[in-house]
């Protein structure tokens, strides 16, 4: 089909290739097939499913928004070994080392927006640009939850040129003062059904699909990260531990989950743990369907 570029398979054909490895078929309706179909037709010997999992891994929000109507929703923590992101009074700066918030920054490069919840953006202020060497190579788009606009408007994602690239995800019956001020900004605020007291976060992720947001790279705070995860909406986690302790009145890096049995708990695969510095980053993808066994 014909999109923002023509399709490839002329190109391929008229080249002189003789043998094509694809990783996965494209999903998408408006191919089905057709293009392999047309190599095969001019001769071309074609196989599918090279390297697959690695594909549509590389691929996996165009896949995401497609199969499921939602963006891929990667969820960053940095906390110490007991699970904690910041003293009993907000203090969080800095957990985890230098090498950990250089990863940090690489992977907020790579997605098209980087969500906060509005303790997060009260209490750290976050600029959320990706940054390298201390200079910003990349402003993502930053999406804030915050259902009833209680986040100051002079906090960083407000101010100045950048407010254009915040995007607000709050209540229908949110203060309309507040979203005239933030929209005269710049500020998309985007109203979001409720689902009992809070924001219907499948449905506002819907929303940021739609709107051409295909990954998401969520920095918290624990309220909602155990949101997310209460919803099924997170697909991957990178965590950063750093060997310290905070003890048992420190905030949690996931809050409540209110999980009925063990069983319920939410497991990860295809698991990597590096040491970044002082620091241990897990990386690994959540387990979806079945119950481990034994």
């Amino acid at each position: 089909h014909q999109g923002r570029t023509p399709p490839c398979t002329a190109a391929v054909a008229e080249a002189g290739i003789s043998r094509v490895a694809v990783g996965h078929r494209d999903p998408s309706p408006e191919v089905g097939g057709r293009g392999l179909r047309r190599l095969r037709a001019r001769g071309l010997r074609v196989e599918v499913g090279v390297l697959e999992e690695a594909c549509r891994y590389q691929h996996r929000g165009f896949l995401s928004c497609l199969e499921r109507g939602r963006p891929w929703v990667a969820l960053k923590l940095a906390s110490a070994l007991d699970g904690r992101i910041a003293t009993s009074r907000g203090e969080s700066r800095w957990i985890t080392g230098e090498r950990s918030r250089a990863r940090v920054h690489a992977l907020r490069a790579r997605a098209d927006a980087i969500v906060v919840g509005s303790g997060t953006a009260r209490m750290d202020d976050p600029e959320l640009t990706a940054r390298r060497n201390g200079r910003v190579v990349r402003r993502p788009i930053r999406v804030l939850v915050d259902s009833g606009l209680v986040v100051p408007a002079g906090r960083r994602l407000y101010r100045g040129r950048d407010a254009a690239s915040t995007w607000v995800l709050t209540a229908p019956r949110a203060p309309a003062a507040r979203r005239r001020q933030l929209e005269a900004r710049g500020v998309r605020v985007l109203s979001t059904p409720r689902r009992g007291r809070h924001l219907d976060l499948a449905r506002a992720l819907g929303r940021l699909a739609r709107e051409g947001l295909t990954s998401l790279f969520v920095e918290g705070g624990g309220g909602l990260a155990a949101a997310l995860f209460r919803e099924g909406l997170v697909d991957e986690l990178h965590w950063f531990a750093a060997p310290a302790l905070i003890g048992g009145d420190g905030r949690p890096a996931v809050a409540a989950l209110s999980l009925p049995r063990l069983s319920s708990r939410i497991r990860f695969e295809t698991w990597s743990v590096k040491r970044l510095g002082e620091d241990l980053y897990l990386h690994g993808l959540v387990a979806r369907g079945g119950e481990e066994s034994g």
